[in-house]
């Protein structure tokens, strides 16, 4: 059984965890009226009753067990409700501070969360072209000093101290083994290859893009891809002065480390993301090249497909570079 990742905690449907644990109050309730009737009616009966026979002093036994057996199930069974309500509880804080902190927070801080998918993750501002070194590792420095909603470990750790690791792990592999939605043929307006796409969207019911930034007009451009209204798949485009290359987007995009160049340059990957730059001349914008960067947000803890994030990356970036109002 693998371990669980920060996403796993943070989108992991709690829904189902609440209503398995509703099933099992009615189980527990149920059990008290039959051990309440056991205790009131048989045995409150059978102990003052006169029994004769050859049986009589082994069904007053056989009661008395009975009585106790299902008074002892109903105190297990509220039991194991008391924990699994409390740690229900307790996740459902864990992951609206979770999702507070990588929706909200750190966005308004300009901080990028990574997950490292061994139960941590990274924490970063992501790398501008003209930053030095020092200036960078003096932000670096400053999300250390943040406010506690900057996630580390210790979010997950909570819920790992919870036992719950098998229940979570089932949960979020829950929800069938089919894909109810059509695979898009456009991601935001610009045309796609829905066999190339199709690789990186999960199974699932619905699906929904969202345009952000400013547009197709606009400096920057996002289109989110949502399924079951999680984000599953990002797409970043942006106008850059010539010289920029794949690799720049990659490291404006995460930081420094563990990317790579592919293609002779002209694509860039880490493990859940490829970047690729395509010329474009824009007047308007200053601009020579525009970058277009998709970022697979995997919500299981798996790392991206790279061979498909790649093949994805090359053919939509030449689909984005057709939209481009380029001089």
């Amino acid at each position: 059984m693998g371990s669980l990742s920060f996403r796993d905690v943070a989108d992991v449907d709690l829904g189902k965890l609440g209503t398995s644990i509703a099933d099992w109050k009615k189980t527990v309730d149920n059990l008290k009226s039959l051990a309440d009737s056991a205790e009131k009616r048989l045995l409150a009966r059978s102990e003052p009753a006169h029994w004769a026979g050859v049986n009589a002093g082994v069904t007053r036994e056989f009661i008395k067990k009975t009585s106790k057996e299902l008074s002892d199930a109903h105190a297990e069974a509220d039991t194991i409700w008391g924990l699994l309500n409390d740690a229900h509880r307790e996740l459902v804080g864990i992951q609206e501070k979770m999702q507070t902190a990588i929706e909200t927070d750190a966005p308004n801080l300009g901080v990028r969360i990574e997950d490292t998918g061994d139960g941590g993750v990274r924490r970063f501002f992501p790398h501008i072209r003209g930053d030095n070194e020092r200036k960078q590792a003096q932000l670096d420095e400053a999300v250390l000093r943040g406010k506690p909603y900057v996630l580390s470990r210790s979010a997950v750790r909570a819920a790992l101290a919870l036992g719950l690791v098998p229940l979570l792990l089932a949960l979020a592999a829950c929800g069938g083994d089919e894909r109810d939605y059509t695979v898009p043929t456009s991601l935001c307006g610009t045309p796609v290859d829905s066999e190339l796409l199709e690789p990186l969207l999960p199974i699932g019911k619905e699906i929904g893009q969202k345009e952000g930034f400013s547009g197709q007009e606009g400096p920057k451009q996002m289109c989110t891809v949502r399924v079951d209204g999680k984000a599953w798949l990002v797409s970043h485009g942006e106008w850059r002065a010539g010289g920029y290359t794949a690799l720049d987007a990659v490291r404006d995009r995460r930081g420094r480390g563990g990317e790579h160049a592919a293609d002779g340059g002209k694509l860039a990957y880490w493990d859940q993301g490829a970047a690729t730059v395509v010329p474009c001349r824009s007047e308007k914008w200053k601009a020579q090249t525009f970058s277009v960067v998709v970022e697979s947000v995997y919500r299981d803890g798996r790392k991206g497909d790279i061979d498909a994030l790649k093949a994805f990356v090359e053919s939509y970036g030449k689909a984005v570079a057709e939209r481009l109002p380029c001089a």
